[in-house]
């Protein structure tokens, strides 16, 4: 069933549920009314006191009551059963069939009310055809209404559906239009407003950025490969023509071949895992936790000595928070970043110092450092220093490493500074904004 018709249902069946009931308590009402009325009409009629003759003498009640009421009503004494014992009069022939509240017989609609009258019990009944008659014309009327108000309700609640859905179904039109190449589009947003159609059009922009970014971080992961992958597989083929033509004639060429292979091969793979792992950080959201500080210290000291032994790394404490929320893997990948970086551009036995401080972590190395030409651009994708021309080839990397660790920091709220001079190392800043 569509959000349309269920909307129409349930404001057809609340709008005409309110509608019946009112025009029927109004009927009801009515009828209480003018039943209450025509009660009250009989047993307002003159039947209390005594009279007394010429010569002083009290007359019975019931006699008294036979003279002083109208033709019109039909009076009767009750017996111990409450029925018709003594008929005083009856001028519309209901002998025994008389009894108390609303009642027809002859055709004829009367009602029947019980009085005391000095002891006895007595009966008295009127005709109400004229008020009969008119309760079952205002029930007819009741009914119309009843009608015309199903109708109406149906009609309003038909275009209390289209306006509730309208905006849905104007939204699942335009998304059913998106494409790969329309998904910067997004709803607009009514300034101040709160409603649930606000609340979905946020959603859905959510959603499209969230989509948006992805693909945009696959194409440019598939560039990127595309490009930085072209030399090495050309390297690969011309290594592997020259094993081709030559290696059965000349032994060196093979051994030389062979080292050259797993080499870019080596590459390769690096740059693989660098992409895949730019791809992870751009497109997932760090889980942050809350963090002890000292317990991370040690963590990460474990993790940095097993990853290079032969490197003197310190690890000062200097005031690191006890506790604080971050994401753990995260900033270990990012502290693992700049301590590799930091070993591959010094040599040993300089040491490798990492200062946890109160609002900052700050990674130093009496390494090779970095020209003031290089240092704006440290931080773009694929870019390579000229300081990379002073490590051997096993130590050149293919450039993505601390554009992941830009897109890490921004994720973890750091800011990043780099301070560094050639020849006299650097030193990165980690602040928590």
């Amino acid at each position: 069933m569509t959000l349309a018709r269920k909307v129409f249902l349930l404001s057809t069946v609340l709008f005409l549920g309110m509608g019946v009931l009112l025009i029927w308590i109004a009927f009801l009402n009515t009828q209480s009314t003018l039943m209450g009325a025509e009660r009250q009409a009989l047993m307002a009629l003159p039947v209390s006191g005594n009279r007394q003759d010429s010569a002083g003498r009290g007359q019975g009640g019931l006699q008294f009551l036979r003279d002083q009421l109208l033709s019109s009503v039909y009076i009767a004494a009750l017996n111990e059963l409450g029925k018709p014992e003594t008929i005083l009069q009856d001028p519309f022939g209901l002998n025994q069939e008389a009894k108390e509240g609303p009642f027809e017989a002859l055709e004829i609609h009367f009602l029947g009310v019980i009085r005391e009258h000095y002891g006895q019990r007595v009966l008295m009944v009127k005709e109400i055809e004229s008020t009969h008659g008119a309760l079952s014309r205002l029930g007819q009327v009741s009914l119309f209404l009843t009608l015309l108000f199903s109708l109406i309700a149906g009609a309003l609640s038909y275009l209390i559906a289209r306006y509730a859905t309208y905006p849905i179904l104007k939204i699942a039109k335009k998304a059913e239009e998106l494409n790969t190449d329309n998904l910067a589009y997004r709803f607009e947003i009514a300034k101040g407003a709160k409603d649930e159609m606000t609340q979905l059009k946020r959603s859905l922009n959510t959603m499209l950025e969230k989509l948006d970014l992805g693909f945009r971080i696959q194409e440019r992961l598939t560039a990127d490969a595309s490009h930085e992958l072209r030399t090495p597989i050309a390297t690969l083929l011309g290594y592997a023509k020259m094993l081709l033509d030559w290696g059965h004639e000349k032994p060196e060429i093979v051994k030389e071949s062979a080292q050259k292979i797993y080499r870019t091969a080596t590459e390769m793979r690096g740059l693989i895992e660098s992409l895949l792992l730019m791809g992870k950080v751009t497109n997932e959201e760090p889980e942050f936790e809350t963090c002890e500080g000292p317990a991370l210290i040690a963590e990460l000291e474990k993790r940095l000595h097993d990853i290079y032994p032969e490197r003197l790394i310190r690890l000062i404490d200097a005031g690191f928070p006890e506790r604080f929320s971050t994401s753990r893997e995260y900033l270990i990948l990012l502290m693992k970043i700049f301590v590799e970086n930091a070993i591959k551009y010094s040599e040993p036995p300089t040491p490798i110092e990492v200062y946890f401080e109160s609002d900052r972590i700050r990674i130093v190395d009496q390494g090779i450092g970095i020209s003031e030409g290089d240092l704006p651009h440290i931080f773009d994708r694929f870019y390579q220093g000229s300081n990379r021309y002073a490590l051997p080839s096993y130590k050149k990397g293919v450039g993505i490493g601390l554009s992941i660790a830009k897109e890490v920091a921004e994720r973890l709220r750091l800011k990043i500074g780099v301070e560094s001079k050639t020849g006299a190392g650097t030193s990165v800043t980690m602040r928590w904004n």
